[in-house]
């Protein structure tokens, strides 16, 4: 993104939010409140399991489910894209609460669905690297 561009951008937000100084504005632009999901490295689905002390289970059942589930991991490593795999990840996890031989619950999915939860700002998504200074800059 060129200067220009990045001047429009901000001049768009200085105009929806015309009563913020360039402080507030610029503390508004980059407070973390915009929910996004991200990618899960499968290394801290690993790590869950460990902590939960589900690792060995996962790792000596058989069952069909977990099997999948196993080789999934795999598969998917070093992360799980979220945004292509979100459908075949829940369904994965809820093959996994409703194994009877594996003790994997809905509080289990819910934590590691928690994982995929991050907020954002608008300069994270927008202009990674904003100051103050180029909001005083786009006023011009």
């Amino acid at each position: 993104m060129n200067n220009q561009q990045k001047k429009e951008i901000i001049k768009n937000q200085i105009l929806l939010n015309p009563t913020l100084d360039d402080n507030d504005l610029y503390l508004k632009l980059t407070t973390k409140d915009i929910p996004v999901k991200v990618n899960i490295p499968t290394k801290d689905l690993e790590i869950y399991l460990l902590s939960k002390g589900l690792m060995w289970d996962f790792m000596a059942n058989q069952t069909p489910s977990v099997s999948v589930a196993r080789r999934s991991l795999e598969l998917f490593s070093p992360e799980i894209d979220i945004e292509k795999n979100y459908t075949l990840f829940l369904f994965l996890l809820q093959s996994l609460v409703d194994e009877s031989t594996f003790n994997f619950n809905e509080s289990n999915k819910e934590e590691v669905l928690s994982m995929l939860n991050k907020l954002n700002s608008w300069a994270e998504q927008n202009i990674s690297d904003l100051t103050v200074g180029d909001i005083q800059e786009a006023r011009l």
